[in-house]
């Protein structure tokens, strides 16, 4: 009689004992991020950041002295909205957000069960057209340009948060990449965002920029 009270009892607190709360992803954990850096909690900030980002620069204030570190400091300062959330089966992600001022891309990678940001020294990317802050009359063709140490894996471009039909086109062994997109109808008038995004292993690097159509 008491062996099943006892598993009567331990049935009905299943029921009202929550499970464990999911780790959140890369665009919520990315959210969190951006709090934890406008309230000034360098500490948190320092540990959501990739074990590699945290190897090279050492310390919370050295990033945060750093242009990286100031970059995105400013960026969590400014009112935003999430643009680009994805992530890949290859373990990485790629987040974006539009703010009042210059939009901010992010490459997240997971470690340890949770999706942390990654800065990585080593990964370049570059907008190649339009340009970042440029005005222009028409726009049929974005591309932008990813330089690693070893070579690409993934990559990932994207116009106003929705992803492109784009092609890629490696020199340098695979390490330097050409991300385009033929875009035949044009842009549409009034201001843009680009995002690209380009991964190679444990090294990923993102970027946004801001163009214009007159």
């Amino acid at each position: 009689m008491r062996r099943r009270a006892l598993l009567a009892l331990v049935a009905a607190l299943a029921l009202v004992v929550p499970a464990a709360a999911a780790a959140p992803g890369p665009g919520a954990a990315f959210e969190q991020i951006l709090a934890a850096a406008k309230a000034g909690n360098s500490a948190a900030v320092w540990s959501s950041l990739t074990a590699a980002t945290r190897a090279h620069y050492r310390s919370a204030s050295a990033f945060a002295a750093s242009p990286a570190g100031a970059e995105f400091a400013a960026a969590a300062r400014r009112p935003h909205r999430a643009l680009v959330d994805e992530p890949f089966p290859s373990g990485g992600a790629v987040v974006a957000v539009t703010t009042s001022g210059a939009p901010y891309a992010g490459a997240m990678l997971r470690e340890g069960g949770r999706w942390k940001l990654e800065f990585d020294p080593g990964v370049l990317v570059e907008p190649i057209a339009p340009r970042s802050g440029s005005v222009n009359a028409k726009v049929f063709q974005v591309a932008a340009q990813a330089m690693l140490a070893d070579p690409v894996d993934t990559g990932a471009f994207y116009l106003d948060g929705k992803a492109l039909d784009f092609r890629g086109a490696a020199v340098n062994g695979g390490r330097t990449v050409t991300l385009y997109a033929n875009l035949p109808k044009g842009v549409a008038r009034g201001r843009h965002t680009l995002v690209a995004y380009a991964r190679s292993g444990a090294h990923a690097g993102a970027l946004a920029w801001a163009f214009t159509v007159r």
